[in-house]
Formats: C-alpha cells, sequence, structure tokens
C-alpha cells in the first residue's frame, strides 16, 4: 500500500520504519534539518515542507495514497485531514494532542482517530493492518512478532488442518465457549477463533491460510 506520513517527530519516524517493509511510505518532515537527518536514518522517501501545504502533499502523489497519516500538531493535523479528504484518500489516520480538538475532527468525519495517550505508534499500525481477515491484538518489541486472532471460516484452507501452521506460533483456540491452550494435537474446526504470534512479513500469506477460496478469488 501506499501511505503518506506527515510529521517527522519521534512517532512519525518510529511508524514510518515499522511500515516500510511491507509498503511504500513518504514521510513529510517541516524541519530541514531534522529532514535531512531522517533521510539518512530511513530507507523511505522524505519530503521536506510543510505537510498542510496541498503542493508538498501533491508532490507526495496523495492522488494516489491509500492512507495519510498525521502525526503532527492539531492545526496541521485539522489542515491535512480535509485536503486528504477533499482528495479523495481511501482512509485518514489523525493524531489529536488534544482532547478538546476532538469535535473537531469529529466534524471532518475522521474516524480513525488516535489519542496522545496511549499506545501512539501500534495503534495507527494496528489501524493500517487490519485489511484482511485477521484482527491485530497488540504487537511485541518494536513489532517484530503481533499477537493476532482470526476466526476459520468455510472453505478456507485452515478448516481441518492441524494447530502446528508455519510461520506462526498458536497461542490458543477458542471453540463453542471453551478456551483451548494445549493446542498441539487440535485440528481446527469452522468457527474456531485462533490466537497465535506472528511476525508482520508473514501475516499477508497466513490470512490467506484464513481466506475462503471464494474470497480470495472475487
Amino acid at each position: 500500500m501506499k501511505i503518506i506520513i506527515v510529521g517527522g517527530g519521534e512517532k512519525g519516524l518510529a511508524l514510518a520504519n515499522m511500515l516500510a517493509n511491507e509498503h511504500q511510505v513518504t514521510l513529510i518532515e517541516q524541519d530541514e534539518a531534522r529532514a535531512k537527518v531522517i533521510a539518512s536514518k530511513t530507507q523511505v522517501l522524505v519530503l521536506q515542507g510543510d505537510g498542510g501545504d496541498i503542493a508538498i502533499l501533491r508532490q507526495a502523489n496523495i492522488g494516489e495514497a491509500d492512507y495519510v497519516v498525521t502525526t503532527a500538531d492539531d492545526k496541521t493535523n485539522l489542515v491535512v485531514c480535509e485536503i486528504a479528504k477533499n482528495e479523495k484518500v481511501p482512509h485518514i489516520v489523525a493524531l489529536v494532542n488534544e482532547s478538546k480538538n476532538e469535535e473537531l475532527f469529529s466534524k471532518l468525519e475522521i474516524s480513525n482517530l488516535v489519542f496522545v495517550v496511549g499506545t501512539i505508534v501500534s495503534a495507527i499500525q494496528r489501524i493500517i493492518v487490519q485489511k484482511g481477515t485477521e484482527d491485530i491484538i497488540s504487537q511485541l518489541g518494536l513489532g517484530e512478532m503481533q499477537v493476532a486472532k482470526m476466526t476459520v471460516t468455510e472453505g478456507c484452507k485452515a478448516e481441518g488442518a492441524g494447530a502446528d501452521i508455519n510461520n506462526a506460533k498458536i497461542l490458543a483456540i477458542y471453540r463453542e465457549g471453551k478456551l483451548i491452550t494445549d493446542t498441539v494435537k487440535e485440528k481446527l474446526l469452522r468457527n474456531d477463533t485462533v490466537l497465535f504470534a506472528v511476525a508482520p512479513k508473514d501475516l499477508e500469506e497466513l490470512n490467506k491460510f484464513f481466506t475462503s477460496d471464494e474470497n480470495t478469488s472475487a
């Protein structure tokens, strides 16, 4: 996916580095000196300029972006959200620094709001990666491993498979109101909810394992 991140502070840079291996990321930072430092520390494309300037956003190809994530101050974030909506960006994620400003973002109908109080980076990443059947619950370390859950649906490859799945560690199976933690000898059944640990790079392939052939061909 193509992702634009506005704000090269600690949060924006950490998020960019987390997403860089799996997505095409462009990071916009206003401060010239910091932009140069960031460019030397990350593999993502770094643009120096005001993220609230439509010219800079268009330079970042905002019209082709799947996500615009803004982690700057609330004033800039509001402007970025408004421009992104006008440019018909499918997904907009905004950091809200002051809770009193929540109403301003809500008026723009920005539903993906992340508040400073809480795990900011992981919350934004969770919004972005929830594009399949998986539900990212948490992450370990700096995102090297994720704890996620999936449901075994009719027609998916996971139905009837053993609980030993390549590149994923099954933590538990929730079946008909019961939690199964000893999963070694279990076969996955339809409607099972499976909790597992998996590296982000293996998530897409694992998601296919839990997706029915009908949905895959659609």
